[in-house]
């Protein structure tokens, strides 16, 4: 199904609907349709601005829905349930609602084995968290419990770091002088 709407009090901007009846949720249609509807705004010339005037909450980090310029993966997603908008002008689709994990899959996921590409999808949100829990972990250690590092890395660890300057403020902090 595609429903077409005009928004923008002076663009007149054509809007999409995209939706597979019978697939997709009728409430997240409705809830698309009702946001989009409720735009005012005179000019729209893209979709990221539609993505900034219907979104949940704008003040979160996190993107709420996902944005592709790939027609195959809109029209996987489209056999998934799900609900794309496309603005007249944009080469950008947005698709919702969305989940994390739909933001850690590639293009290429759509065609090879699910097996597979579930096994990259989860090697990428395992990478992710690797990344943001190991970093913090291996500063914390090498600052303030040195001790659980075998002595010949220790030993490695200080050798590489003699040569890096100390901090801009170590003079006053140790010494005592304040600003």
């Amino acid at each position: 199904m595609i429903e077409s709407v005009s928004v923008g009090n002076i663009s007149k901007t054509k809007i999409a609907i995209l939706y597979i009846d019978g697939i997709t949720d009728p409430e997240n249609v409705n809830t698309v349709r009702q946001r989009i509807q409720g735009i005012e705004y005179d000019q729209i010339t893209d979709s990221s601005y539609i993505v900034q005037l219907i979104a949940d909450n704008v003040h979160s980090p996190f993107p709420q829905m996902l944005d592709t310029e790939r027609p195959d993966r809109i029209a996987a997603i489209l056999a998934e349930g799900k609900v794309a908008v496309v603005v007249d002008g944009s080469p950008h689709v947005l698709i919702a609602p969305t989940t994390i994990v739909e933001f850690f899959s590639a293009f290429k996921d759509y065609n090879i084995l699910w097996h597979s590409a579930s096994f990259f999808r989860m090697l990428r949100l395992f990478s992710v968290g690797f990344s943001i829990l190991v970093t913090p972990i291996y500063v914390a250690t090498l600052t303030y419990h040195y001790e659980l590092i075998p002595k010949d890395l220790l030993n490695t660890l200080v050798t590489s770091r003699r040569v890096v300057p100390p901090p801009s403020n170590f003079r006053s902090t140790v010494i005592g002088i304040s600003h």
